[in-house]
């Protein structure tokens, strides 16, 4: 059986490892970590086309851990693996904002994103992600850039989620 180890992040810093056990149509996951503070720490798996939710790590003498068995393709949203993330369970990260275009400096995002409200805003690194209700029959605010786009699901809903980098370019994720 085939075991592979990422690191689990806290925002740029190292905070454990995350090990991916192989075991027929399923994957064993099991996380130790050290989360920066104290409360509730999700532990989520980050590939190159998204990103799983593992669940709550659980506090111990060694420090956090968490092991959970989920089928194989639970896992294909997230891609090919690349590590393993904490963020803190009350927000997973996600800010919700109603300017989202207060985020960005250039004018044309700006303008595009004025009046689009009810938005979740989340830091990467130098970056933003930027998600947006998914609404069938609502046009896509940022049309031009609509391949760099995927429909994910946050807090129970759908949303267009699309990042940007330092220099607000879209990237894929």
């Amino acid at each position: 059986m085939a075991v592979d180890r990422y690191p689990v992040m806290w925002r740029e810093t190292a905070a454990g490892e995350l090990t991916v056990e192989r075991e027929g149509l399923y994957a064993v996951c099991s996380v130790c970590c050290h989360p920066p503070g104290d409360g509730l720490w999700c532990v989520w798996v980050v590939g190159d086309r998204g990103e799983v939710r593992l669940g709550i790590a659980e506090p111990g003498a060694a420090g956090f851990a968490l092991r959970r068995r989920l089928s194989l393709r639970s896992l294909e949203p997230a891609g090919p693996l690349r590590r393993g993330e904490l963020r803190p369970a009350s927000e997973d990260g996600w800010t919700a904002l109603t300017e989202p275009e207060a985020v960005f400096r250039g004018a044309w995002l700006r303008s595009r994103l004025r009046g689009t409200g009810d938005a979740l805003v989340r830091r990467d690194g130098e970056g933003v992600t930027v998600a947006f209700p998914y609404r069938p029959a609502a046009p896509f605010p940022l049309v031009p850039m609509f391949c760099f786009a995927s429909i994910c699901t946050l807090r129970g809903g759908r949303y267009w989620r699309i990042s940007f980098d330092g220099e607000e370019r879209p990237v894929f994720r």
